[in-house]
């Protein structure tokens, strides 16, 4: 199995994702670990525009699923139904069923 490892940026840092230690019994386990540079926190350094920006972009399908249901706004809305993933316990989507070694259980919308 692939891991991907956020890496610690700044000096006294405190957000490592894992230790030097757990990355090397990962490896030593047979997995492939790449440790990963991460960048800012885009919504920490601009809160209010992200936060709207965010809302602007997903609160009609928050509205639609909450007056509809999941499976009626999905059938109404085909850009909703492609982020299902996991239903009743089936992997839904591909790429997740790929990368995890998991049967993939389609959704008929």
């Amino acid at each position: 199995m692939k891991v991907g490892i956020p890496k610690e940026i700044k000096n006294n840092e405190n957000r490592v994702g894992m230790t030097p230690a757990g990355v090397a019994e990962l490896a030593r386990r047979g997995h492939e670990v790449s440790v990963h540079y991460c960048v800012a926190n885009i919504p920490g350094a601009v809160p209010n525009t992200s936060t709207l920006a965010l809302t602007n972009a997903t609160l009609r399908y928050a509205i639609a699923l909450a007056d509809k249901g999941w499976q009626q706004a999905c059938k109404d809305d085909s850009a909703l139904a492609k982020g299902l993933n996991i239903i009743e316990g089936k992997v839904a989507y591909k790429a997740v069923a790929d990368v995890f070694g998991l049967e993939y259980h389609p959704y008929q919308v």
